[in-house]
């Protein structure tokens, strides 16, 4: 607890923030606050602790009306054995039970939970296509020797963001495939990365922590240098390439595109 108590902390949060190097925190929520939609996707990465943080922000959004329904999209096989999956869910929700005999407030949060499932303002999706082989690019078309079910699967992703409000994406592997995966410059747009129609057509935001050498979105070269500097300064292995900096997983990004 004492360790949750000092991520949550303030003065934690105040001295991450220089290292969130894309920031579309107030732009997106303002979106979210002021703009139509009775629903908003939430793209899951992890389970655990990770996934307790997706729940709450689920139970934010809709008891206080904000949104009408939270869908999170899960893995039905997991790429890897943190990728969250429905049994990982409803894990958690048996466990806030258990921590509800001790604790009422605990134990109000997972019985809303519960009711929130059952009326479906909160619903779990698992849909294959989270675990296919394909980039975001591919949202409007799959290569010639894809199985058939695949197209079905990919419009089923397609009609589901039709009336949301915004798609938050967790984690890195997401922003890759948001962004073909591909050797950007690093100072190339954001807008410029997801210029693919099909993500063009509703709002989204990326919450990644930086884990790969797929970077946008900073305002120059110079930056790119600095952090390169940076990096070069504070690694432990000296081996590691000090422009390895956007891999090392100590920055993150936070980008919105509105559509």
């Amino acid at each position: 607890l004492t360790d949750l108590q000092d991520l949550q902390s303030k003065e934690s949060r105040l001295s991450n923030e220089s290292k969130i190097l894309v920031d579309d925190t107030l732009v997106s929520w303002k979106y979210i606050t002021e703009n139509k939609g009775e629903t908003i996707d939430i793209v899951c990465d992890n389970s655990g602790f990770e996934v307790f943080c997706d729940i709450l922000l689920a139970f934010f959004l809709v008891d206080f009306k904000i949104v009408k329904k939270v869908v999170l999209h899960l893995k039905d096989l997991p790429y890897m054995v943190s990728d969250v999956m429905k049994k990982d869910v409803y894990n958690l929700l048996d466990i806030l039970n258990k921590w509800g005999k001790d604790n009422k407030d605990v134990l109000a949060i997972a019985n809303k939970l519960k009711n929130f499932l059952d009326s479906g303002k909160l619903e779990l999706n698992d849909n294959e296509f989270w675990t296919y082989y394909h980039d975001y690019w591919h949202l409007s078309h799959v290569d010639k020797h894809a199985d058939k079910s695949t197209f079905k699967t990919l419009k089923d992703v397609l009609k589901s963001f039709e009336k949301t409000k915004m798609v938050i994406f967790k984690g890195d592997l997401n922003y890759r495939k948001l962004c073909g995966d591909r050797w950007w410059p690093k100072t190339t747009k954001w807008d410029v990365a997801i210029a693919i129609y099909e993500l063009q057509k509703f709002p989204m935001l990326s919450l990644r922590t930086c884990k790969a050498d797929v970077m946008v979105g900073l305002n120059s070269d110079e930056v790119d240098k600095q952090l390169t500097e940076e990096y070069k300064n504070m690694k432990k292995d000296k081996d590691l390439k000090d422009e390895w900096w956007n891999s090392s997983g100590k920055w993150a990004v936070v980008c919105f595109n509105k559509n």
